[in-house]
């Protein structure tokens, strides 16, 4: 059985890439009449960086970007229940873009677009990137952190960059009894996913 993700999620930087949340632990959402009231949040490039995340935040520019809803399928309309991720800003060499704009690719910092239940405390954020369905970078951290593709050191850096599919989960831990979200003490019980968003990396 694959460990959980705690709410420290260690990033590639320094190590091997970690696995995925494991999908056998996955529970289903709650339901919006348990969770009526939504948090939405758009990462920002000038957000300092978080003690709880090791993860690099974007560099460059002080740029906050809004996510433009209409017409993309982080729009409420095409998103089913109250919970969604989308990719919402790229940063690279000191410039920072909507992803319309500027082509995420291997070592650029990518940001997130996120709506969720007002009521989770620690809601959190996994990021992965594949080659030939070989997962190169994996890298945990809050909504509003920013995500340095590929990290400082990864399976993706060690195979010298070039293009990858990645992934980017909006998830929550559960506690042991499975009734509500971990408060970060005793046994977890496994996680509750809530978005899920696709994107390409260029080399």
């Amino acid at each position: 059985m694959l460990p959980l993700i705690s709410s420290a999620d260690a990033s590639c930087n320094g190590g091997w890439p970690q696995k995925r949340p494991s999908e056998a632990h996955t529970r289903r959402p709650a339901t919006p009449r348990e969770v009526p009231a939504v948090n939405t949040y758009t990462a920002t490039a000038h957000r300092p960086r978080r003690w709880r995340d090791n993860v690099l935040v974007a560099t460059g520019a002080a740029v906050a970007l809004a996510l433009v809803l209409t017409g993309t399928s982080f729009a409420a309309k095409s998103v089913p229940g109250p919970s969604a991720i989308a990719l919402a800003w790229v940063s690279d060499a000191g410039t920072t873009a909507a992803p319309a704009q500027m082509q995420a690719r291997f070592q650029s910092t990518v940001g997130f677009a996120t709506a969720y239940p007002s009521n989770l405390k620690n809601p959190r954020v996994w990021v992965a990137c594949y080659q030939s369905n070989t997962m190169v970078y994996g890298a945990g951290g809050t909504p509003v952190a920013g995500y340095k593709l590929g990290g400082d050191m990864s399976q993706w850096v060690m195979n010298g960059g070039g293009a990858a599919s990645c992934t980017a989960d909006l998830y929550y831990i559960l506690n042991a009894n499975g009734t509500g979200e971990w408060n970060g003490h005793g046994a977890q019980g496994g996680n509750v996913y809530l978005g899920h968003t696709t994107f390409d990396a260029a080399s």
